[in-house]
């Protein structure tokens, strides 16, 4: 991400806000929402809106002018260098920074001023075409949507939060557990809950099934929706992973997981007890029916979701990866 350098203690600490959205996914309609709301400038101060492009809604310009906002357009990623924000900041002398780019963009090595702090930071995305982007484009949307403070995702209006249903699951393994989800739909705004799950497996099955293909989604919906799965039993293939600090009998059981690109791959698992887990290899691949129990682990200081193993059996060797 954006490189901070420490604040100078003789210069002005200047609070920046960074809105990243693909082309066209509503990123000026929000800032003049914002903007109009005073959400953006509550005080009435010099801003300086530092815009990577042009889409189909211009910005409010009397809006943007009441409110001291400055636009300084990017014509690409050259600009964002510390040299050039350091002549906008001596020539405008802004008390805040608005950074709207797309998410292209690649944010890794720019450099902000000494005296800028990125304080706030927004994803845009629209409705219609994220399911698209989360097939085809999910190396940009994760890089986007770590640590953001707020994701709005809008022009929800023919379908409401029901349109997002199909990508729910999708998008879930994305999004920090801080991130705060909007949705905007005929004028209102939701909650990521109030959009409704569509479960690729029947909960109502005895055991339920989880599949490679549908491990994803049963992983982050047991620790989201923990009424749904206390005291079900569940059938998977998963690995098993051991470490003597988790006590006789613990080891931790999940599957090798790409949540953005190939670079992220990490494994996805919950702590599990099998009183037999000794004649089982390190690193087997098994097929387990556990009991879904949850207690408190005070390393995540949550409640969390925990397997009660009622019988494993190694399977022939797997090193398939899942995907979402």
């Amino acid at each position: 991400m954006i490189k901070e350098f420490t604040m100078n203690s003789m210069k002005r600490f200047i609070p920046v806000t960074l809105i990243r959205g693909f082309l066209d996914a509503g990123k000026s309609t929000l800032i003049n929402r914002l903007a109009q709301g005073g959400t953006l400038c509550p005080e009435k101060e010099d801003i300086l809106l530092l815009s990577c492009e042009e889409g189909e809604t211009a910005y409010d310009d009397t809006c943007l002018n009441q409110k001291n906002i400055t636009v300084i357009g990017l014509e690409d990623e050259s600009r964002l260098n510390r040299e050039y924000l350091e002549r906008l900041d001596a020539l405008y002398a802004p008390k805040r920074i608005i950074l709207e780019c797309n998410a292209m963009w690649d944010l890794v090595e720019f450099e902000l001023p000494q005296n800028w702090k990125v304080e706030k930071r927004i994803a845009v995305l629209c409705g219609p075409t994220l399911g698209l982007y989360l097939d085809n484009m999910r190396a940009f949307l994760g890089p986007m949507l770590s640590r953001c403070d707020q994701i709005f995702i809008n022009r929800c209006d023919s379908g409401g939060t029901g349109m997002l249903s199909p990508v729910k699951a999708k998008l879930r393994p994305l999004l920090d557990d801080t991130s705060a989800v909007m949705i905007e739909s005929q004028g209102s705004l939701y909650a990521f809950d109030d959009i409704r799950d569509i479960l690729p497996y029947t909960l109502e099955a005895d055991p339920v099934v989880i599949t490679p293909e549908n491990y994803v989604c049963w992983f982050y919906d047991c620790q989201d929706h923990q009424n749904r799965y206390k005291g079900r039993r569940i059938s998977m293939n998963a690995s098993v992973k051991k470490s003597p600090v988790l006590g006789t009998g613990g080891f931790a059981l999940g599957r090798i997981a790409i949540t953005c690109c190939e670079a992220d791959m990490e494994f996805l698992g919950y702590m599990a007890h099998y009183d037999l887990i000794d004649s089982i290899p390190q690193f087997a691949h098994v097929h387990a029916e556990a009991m879904v129990r949850y207690r408190f682990m005070q390393k995540y200081n949550a409640v969390m979701p925990y397997l009660e193993v009622l019988r494993m059996e190694p399977l022939n060797p797997d090193d398939s990866i899942v995907t979402f």
